[in-house]
């Protein structure tokens, strides 16, 4: 009977990332903060006493690769191998092989597999004592903008041992796929014609199972890189046994967390100091413990509703001092203020009296607010908003598009005017 293999699954590393748009301190430690991750990923496998590290593709974030870079991964993966743990590397759109690869560095190495090839081959798995324990299957773009599947073309079991497929696609209808390019797309039932244990797949950023049958997972990338990264980031602990599937527990590796604070309910915020209490109280609310070996933060600060600070906050250096103190008072590395989501206060009894026509949709609207209609609290915050900003004639179209906007909600909603 064939043991348990014990892996650590990563995914999407983009080593080399620029972090463009960022303060030169900025980008240094986010850059730094993706090899610390991938440093605790290496680490995490010998805590576990792993049979092998898995990397789903995009080891790099592109073909231009600074030799220090290419040099300090090899040393640390090669450092692995030696230790007793295998280490196998599937390339991506990202990092193609063929014959330019930068990652035949690593190619011949003891210990070490890389896949980057479009043909998929199979490497056994050995314990320490040389015992078969598994079997990995993987293939690798050889190209950066593959277009075919290459799920259809992974052999069958070779082995009575768990056997596990190495793979960087996209599968077709996986949660946040719509936000990666289509390359090498695959459907479920491709990998479930896969006579394995488990898939170890790459591309898509977001954590997620695919599959139950064989389990195929997603890690998410080993370290977020933006604000369509948030939450926590790091490696899958995997478990897998011949026919029975596997077992997957996610370990959170990265550094730098990134995160969205939203309030709202504003109305009565009038000073700065009240909403960095706000903003304060939402953080801390935000970090709990799920924390863990979060060293530094960015934030987005997103303020959405009513609030006398609404003038001041669309005010671009007023909002760009207020970041650096909100910065300061809750311990980012960064933090950035979406204000986009603001209105301003207005008196609207005193706007509802006026003999034009912004006071008689207001006091349609204000008809309706009282007869709880769920659509005159947003329609009186954006005419008010609208009559302070815009030109009359912006203003007139306005109104008329938001009361025809009320009128046709009314007209479909159940009972209501035909």
């Amino acid at each position: 009977m064939s043991r348990v293999l014990r892996l650590v699954h990563v995914a999407d590393v983009h080593l080399d990332t620029p972090f463009r748009a960022r303060s030169e301190a900025v980008r240094a430690r986010l850059a730094e903060a993706v090899w610390t991750a991938l440093e605790r990923a290496v680490e995490l496998a010998r805590a576990e006493d792993c049979d092998a590290l898995l990397l789903a593709g995009d080891v790099f974030d592109s073909e231009r690769v600074t030799a220090a870079t290419e040099a300090r991964l090899v040393s640390l993966l090669a450092g692995l191998a030696e230790d007793g743990i295998a280490v196998a590397l599937a390339t991506g759109n990202h990092d193609p092989g063929g014959e330019d690869g930068r990652l035949g560095a690593l190619a011949g190495r003891d210990g070490v597999a890389l896949f980057d090839r479009g043909e998929p081959r199979t490497v056994v798995l050995r314990d320490r004592g040389g015992r078969v324990v598994g079997h990995l299957v993987g293939v690798g773009h050889d190209s950066p903008h593959e277009s075919a599947s290459l799920a259809a073309r992974f052999p069958g079991r070779p082995g009575p041992e768990p056997t596990v497929g190495l793979m960087h696609a996209l599968v077709v209808g996986a949660r946040g796929s719509e936000r990666h390019d289509r390359y090498a797309p695959c459907t479920l039932r491709e990998l479930a014609a896969f006579d394995g244990d488990y898939w170890a797949l790459g591309h898509v950023h977001t954590r997620q199972a695919v599959s139950d049958d064989p389990v195929a997972w997603y890690p998410g990338n080993l370290q977020g890189r933006h604000f369509g990264e948030t939450g926590a980031r790091g490696a899958l602990i995997v478990e897998v046994t011949a026919g029975g599937g596997a077992e997957v527990a996610f370990a959170p590796l990265a550094p730098v967390r990134w995160e969205e604070v939203v309030l709202s309910d504003l109305a009565a915020v009038a000073r700065a100091p009240e909403l960095a209490a706000r903003a304060a109280e939402a953080f801390a609310a935000l970090r709990g413990d799920d924390a863990d070996g979060v060293e530094d933060w960015m934030l987005r600060l997103v303020l959405r509703g009513v609030c006398p600070l609404e003038e001041e906050l669309r005010d671009e250096g007023a909002r760009r001092d207020l970041e650096r103190v909100l910065a300061r008072e809750l311990g980012a590395l960064e933090l950035e203020i979406d204000a986009s989501g603001l209105l301003a206060p207005h008196d609207y009894d005193a706007l509802a009296a006026r003999d034009d026509l912004l006071g008689a949709a207001l006091r349609d609207l204000g008809d309706r607010r009282r007869a709880e209609d769920p659509l005159a609290e947003l329609a009186l915050d954006r005419l008010a908003s609208r009559a302070a900003r815009e030109d009359p004639r912006g203003l007139l179209e306005g109104v008329e598009a938001l009361v025809v906007e009320a009128l046709v909600v009314e007209a479909l909603r159940p009972g209501g005017a035909r």
